[in-house]
């Protein structure tokens, strides 16, 4: 018996030490937001306590919690890609909990176009070639076998992925020799259309046009993936993109969106429309998907948390490309002669941003010179830096090849 109560004393004070411990201990709650839009959260942002990481603020809400903060002096920082780095001295009060917003403020470097280089592509010619933006210096020019109907660039090994349908197959281009590198064969039904890349993966995936299937090819084999998936599972596949906050390949079927990991689907998110031609965006910063249908050229939003229906979202004139490269909630969608930011929270269009050109046909954002940069039939290559708000036109010769689409190439 005496032992026994000597055990209930030493558990009773154990316990008794653990709580003054655990209330001794304090916690510092924090919220990061966008200097210039409270409303716009900044996810995926290291957090620093005294050097040591200890937190990650969430992608959806901009939050983090770092737990059992000793009383004292600390130091906070806050990191991450794009933003200048947050310092915040701390005086931590024992047992209370500290809460505290902060506001990122995005890079203001000196913009440079040095060691921007473009992969520009005449699709109707055939014709294939490199320029370095900061010499203007021209690399070789190739005459393609086919038309290639979409490409996909590795920024890995510098190497060009394009579909051929008229080929059924995808020819390798190695940038760095300008020549063509190798083939990946299909078979005779097969006719690539829209593709994605992924090293994670270690796989190309590509849409069968003639079929409704989709090509998965081993990028270290260079051949194709059997099985890819299976088609009673993912339907009608129209387009796929490499999500960027994943790593994984996102699909978009005519009435529905699946999210994949390797060859195995994770989810199925059902459409209330149908589409047949469309393109596929990821927005990280509001966590949702953009379908940008070729068909009557609209715009539909889809919240894959909610899983209600597509929100349509209004344009004036036909848009050409959308992009959503900054952690801003911003679209910036290209139009004929200007751009407009529309922004996802507010849910307004901002005012027009003249290019003054008259033809747009591509636009590509580069995030080293933080530019936009967009191709114009008439005016040549037109930059838009949205940290000025200017806008200048690069004299280029680019009737060389007269490019109707291009691709970055940091």
């Amino acid at each position: 018996m005496r032992n026994s109560n000597k055990f209930f004393f030493i558990i009773s004070l154990f316990f008794t030490l653990s709580l003054f411990s655990c209330s001794n201990k304090s916690e510092v709650q924090g919220k990061i937001t966008y200097v210039s839009d409270n409303k716009v959260v900044v996810g995926d942002v290291a957090v620093e306590l005294d050097g040591v990481s200890v937190a990650t603020s969430k992608p959806l809400t901009g939050n983090f919690l770092i737990h059992n903060v000793a009383p004292g002096e600390h130091i906070l920082k806050l990191k991450k890609n794009g933003f200048e780095e947050l310092t915040q001295p701390l005086q931590i009060e024992k047992g209370k909990t500290l809460k505290l917003n902060f506001a990122m403020v995005p890079e203001t470097k000196p913009v440079s176009h040095e060691g921007t280089n473009f992969i520009l592509l005449n699709s109707q010619s055939r014709l294939l070639s490199t320029l370095n933006l900061k010499s203007g210096n021209w690399g070789q020019i190739v005459e393609l076998e086919a038309s290639p109907k979409e490409m996909a660039f590795d920024e890995d090994d510098h190497h060009l992925y394009l579909s051929l349908p008229e080929k059924n197959e995808i020819a390798v281009f190695d940038l760095n020799q300008m020549r063509l590198d190798h083939r990946i064969p299909l078979q005779e039904t097969s006719k690539p259309t829209a593709l994605a890349l992924s090293r994670r993966e270690d796989q190309l995936i590509s849409v069968n046009d003639e079929k409704n299937t989709l090509i998965c090819i081993n990028l270290s084999r260079r051949q194709i993936t059997s099985p890819c998936f299976n088609p009673d599972e993912l339907k009608d596949p129209v387009t796929v993109i490499k999500n960027r906050d994943t790593g994984h390949f996102d699909i978009l079927g005519k009435n529905a969106i699946y999210e994949t990991s390797g060859t195995a689907l994770i989810s199925t998110y059902p459409l209330g429309r149908t589409y047949r031609r469309a393109h596929l965006v990821w927005l990280n910063s509001v966590r949702q998907y953009l379908i940008h249908s070729l068909v009557g050229n609209h715009f539909y939003l889809y919240d894959p948390q909610s899983k209600e229906k597509e929100q349509r979202l209004e344009t004036e004139g036909e848009p050409i490309k959308v992009l959503a490269p900054l952690q801003n909630a911003k679209l910036y969608v290209l139009f004929a002669d200007h751009l407009r930011q529309y922004n996802l929270y507010t849910k307004n269009w901002g005012p027009k941003i003249e290019t003054g050109g008259s033809a747009a046909q591509d636009m590509v954002y580069d995030p080293h010179s933080r530019s936009f940069y967009i191709l114009d039939s008439g005016r040549g290559l037109i930059v838009y830096q949205p940290e000025s708000d200017k806008m200048e036109t690069l004299a280029l010769p680019l009737a060389k090849i007269g490019p109707d689409r291009f691709l970055v190439w940091g």
